[in-house]
């Protein structure tokens, strides 16, 4: 039997045509809309007008805003989006009412433009106002401060310079330091400061003594803060169970969620009534308010302990709005679900889901670049105008096989319950398919 050179593609080579996905955005406060970094580092967005694309009206499939493949990270408000590249330059577009493009105006910008040339780590966006880190550790805010004037020229806070990150909502500041100490200031009447009291206070004032902080996602009334070992604690308003500890009732305190659960991010929705995260296990759970089925267990209903998402375990990165999800795989492929009124969920419909869907085509990860002769899979004729047989070893029976064209859509799959198919390929175009069994990939010519 004639012996099958397999040719083995990359994720790369796959990505550029089924559109696989490296970061989101937490699609913050009210906003319906979401970006997107894909793995060739261009800059993508769905939702609401204003996306950065030049072009005002609603889109709900992603579509690109910036062609340059050095993207970095998003963070994205009602109002307002930026985003960092990679050489640490920070770029904003949107509507910039309250000044925060910090360019001293508030003219409109439908692109994104550079702000300044700063060299930063982080920004922390919600409506209307923004702060940032400086790669020299010195914080700054921008944006709406309410009651006061409008500051649309950024402004340093205090003069410290030992900030690793710092989130703002609309009425209070979170910060972890570099030496992995968690503080706080502002507004304080949900206890969200996490001081043990309720009592509001304009300077940082450190939550504990702990020094192992690692992130944080706050919104309003609400604080969330992840340790360096995996254990999830919050604080704040709880009146849709958004503590996750079982209750209705406000804590001022951190208290441990989930305890012996072990986290790798979390998000905190839009006025904080409902939270997602994802476990070191790479599994998905929610819980707070569900009111459009935002939370993804196909109803709802609200839950006031964190539930499950589906069973899958390969979840990455999640982003919760309020009213609708985001949520990356580790293979690239991208899931929405919630309120859709504005295609806000990018699945190219207006019509709500209650359970995670694809946005676009899922990808295909694990590819490695090499050829090689296998002994489990053979192919024949290769390239081929009709049928193409298949032999696998007997190895992979009760495996499943899938046949892909190059946009990343399944055109045919099945389970291995024989070592021996012929498969007609008459019907499908001239090109290039994969067959995909077992994280190898073998390429099919279709002439």
């Amino acid at each position: 039997m004639k012996t099958i050179l397999l040719l083995l593609v990359t994720f790369i080579t796959l990505h550029s045509e089924a559109q696989c996905w490296d970061k989101i955005s937490e699609p913050q406060d009210t906003t319906a809309m979401s970006f997107a970094i894909s793995t060739d580092g261009s800059l993508w967005g769905w939702g609401v007008g204003l996306l950065g694309n030049g072009n005002p009206s609603n889109e709900n499939s992603p579509v690109l805003i910036s062609s340059a493949t050095n993207w970095e990270s998003i963070y994205n408000s009602w109002d307002i989006h930026f985003a960092i590249k990679t050489d640490s330059t920070l770029w904003g577009w949107g509507s910039n009412s309250y000044g925060e493009m910090a360019n001293g105006s508030t003219s409109f910008q439908l692109t994104p433009f550079p702000i300044g040339s700063s060299k930063w780590i982080s920004i922390s966006v919600d409506y209307g106002q923004a702060c940032g880190v400086k790669k020299d550790g010195t914080l700054w805010i921008w944006g709406s401060d309410w009651p006061n004037p409008d500051i649309t020229t950024m402004i340093q806070f205090g003069g410290a310079s030992d900030w690793k990150k710092v989130k703002r909502s609309y009425n209070h500041f979170v910060g972890i330091k570099q030496n992995g100490t968690l503080w706080s200031w502002g507004v304080n009447y949900s206890g969200q400061l996490g001081l043990g009291n309720n009592t509001n206070t304009s300077v940082p004032t450190q939550i504990g003594s702990s020094s192992d902080w690692e992130d944080i996602s706050i919104e309003e009334g609400l604080t969330y803060a992840l340790k360096s070992n995996g254990t999830l604690w919050a604080c704040g308003e709880n009146g849709y169970g958004q503590l996750g500890d079982g209750t209705t009732i406000d804590k001022n305190s951190l208290i441990q969620v989930a305890a012996g659960s072990l986290w790798e991010r979390i998000s905190t929705s839009s006025f904080g009534e409902s939270v997602v995260g994802i476990k070191t296990d790479g599994t998905l759970w929610g819980w707070g308010r569900n009111i459009y089925g935002n939370l993804g267990f196909g109803n709802t209903v609200s839950v006031s302990t964190p539930v499950q998402v589906g069973s899958d375990t390969d979840w990455k990165d999640v982003g919760a709005n309020g009213v609708y999800t985001i949520g990356l795989k580790t293979n690239g492929s991208l899931y929405s679900w919630g309120e859709n009124y504005a295609g806000q969920l990018g699945n190219g419909t207006y019509v709500n889901q209650l359970v995670p869907g694809l946005v676009g085509q899922a990808c295909i990860a694990g590819l490695q670049e090499y050829a090689s002769e296998s002994n489990l899979i053979k192919l024949f004729p290769n390239p081929t105008n009709t049928t193409i047989h298949i032999e696998f070893d007997e190895r992979l029976l009760g495996n499943s096989y899938k046949i892909y064209d190059q946009s990343g859509r399944v055109m045919i799959g099945n389970f291995i319950s024989n070592t021996n198919y012929s498969i007609d390929l008459s019907q499908y175009e001239s090109g290039i398919y994969l067959l995909n069994v077992e994280e190898q990939v073998i390429k099919i010519v279709k002439e």
